[in-house]
């Protein structure tokens, strides 16, 4: 498999397994062979790209509105809107938009 981005966490602090099955294509939900813990992956942040000095909240009350500030520094020029550039964050699941 090619071109898969990784993910942006350690997916080694709460382990989740690669899991892999063969099955055959004329019954797709009945698998021939199963290994539900397959591998696990170990990834890292990606070199140069940015350093966080700090992340500041208005309120750590759960189940409040809040805001968030990140402070930092990138290593590179970030590519212009016109260019598709952005800053993306990715925060937990249990975040509420």
């Amino acid at each position: 498999m090619n071109n898969i981005v990784n993910p942006n966490k350690e997916l080694t602090v709460n382990v989740e397994y690669f899991k892999i099955a063969v099955a055959l294509k004329t019954t797709p939900d009945e698998y021939v062979m199963y290994n539900s813990q397959a591998a696990v992956v170990k990834t890292y942040d990606a070199p140069n790209w940015l350093q966080v000095y700090k992340v500041k909240t208005s309120t750590v009350y759960s189940r409040l509105e809040t805001n968030y500030f990140f402070d930092f520094q990138v290593y590179n020029k970030i590519p212009s809107n016109l260019k598709n550039g952005a800053i993306l964050i990715d925060f937990p699941r249990e975040f509420a938009f």
